[in-house]
């Protein structure tokens, strides 16, 4: 069971919506909500051509984004605080100075899981969220859920398995994560045109009912006509699922994945939260 739940804090749009899922999850799993807000001092310092004599301009206007940027962090933490103690949920808080997901991935090492919206780029604008989420995972410890803006709070699970090791590894932390929380699980074979992934899908389906949870193995066939983006946002949206869990996380491929068109229609366009791991 997720006890401890890191929240990277951002202020953006998804960034609220992950606080909203975790202190829902919180309060229906007794778990702990820890807020997360990073000054990104080190990016904001970080040497860059300048005019010659601009330096000097440059240092200044440092000291008022650092300046900016502390401001930004005590709010962030602040409306966090407020939101915890409306809802009456325990809850801890830490503010960091540097580089925002080298802080992240450290302090990942102190958790369950990792909640982050879904658009944030968690390094002060200077890469696009779809990169800083392909980064933050490369060396993330624990599992990411990506929350968007809008999302639905009940349904089912979708899984999308590829049966690798990976993707079983992936598949173990979403049990142990407590996520399926009484929910059906729904299993889509990532390849519809491969029988050694369908067995492997049908052992872990197997393997979720033998923890005690409802499983069902989709018939990926009838949507082999679709692309791989396609196919995952249609099923997501047939079967009315509140959780998308991507088990398709082979060593290289994950990185290929993030950086692929399929997987930035997936991650922009799906209506809900994705559970990563790998």
């Amino acid at each position: 069971m997720a006890q401890r739940i890191l929240l990277a804090l951002d202020g953006t749009p998804s960034g609220t919506a992950a606080v909203d899922w975790a202190l829902d999850w919180a309060g229906r799993s007794g778990g702990v909500p820890i807020g997360l807000a990073v000054i990104p001092e080190p990016l904001i310092r970080r040497p860059e051509a300048v005019p010659i004599g601009g330096s000097h301009y440059k240092a200044r206007r440092d000291t008022v984004l650092i300046a900016r940027a502390r401001q930004i962090a005590a709010e962030l933490l602040a409306r966090f605080e407020a939101r915890c103690t409306e809802a009456g949920i325990p809850y801890h808080m830490m503010e960091r100075t540097g580089v925002p997901l080298t802080e992240i991935t450290r302090e990942a090492h102190g958790v369950d899981l990792v909640v982050v919206g879904r658009d944030t780029d968690f390094a002060w604008r200077q890469h696009g969220a779809d990169r800083a989420l392909g980064r933050l995972l490369r060396y993330m410890p624990r599992p990411v859920l990506a929350v968007p803006e809008h999302f639905p709070h009940r349904g089912p699970v979708l899984v999308v398995y590829d049966g690798s090791v990976r993707a079983a590894r992936a598949l173990y932390a979403f049990i142990h994560s407590g996520l399926s929380d009484q929910r059906e699980v729904r299993l889509l074979p990532a390849r519809a045109t491969s029988a050694r992934a369908t067995v492997q899908t049908e052992r872990a389906c197997a393997f979720l009912q033998a923890h005690g949870i409802r499983s069902e193995l989709l018939q990926a066939g009838r949507q082999a006509a679709r692309s791989a983006a396609d196919t995952i946002l249609h099923v997501t949206t047939d079967t009315a699922a509140c959780l998308l869990v991507l088990g398709v996380t082979a060593p290289s491929a994950l990185r290929s994945l993030l950086g692929s068109s399929t997987a930035r229609a997936v991650l922009r366009q799906t209506p809900v939260p994705v559970f990563l791991f790998g």
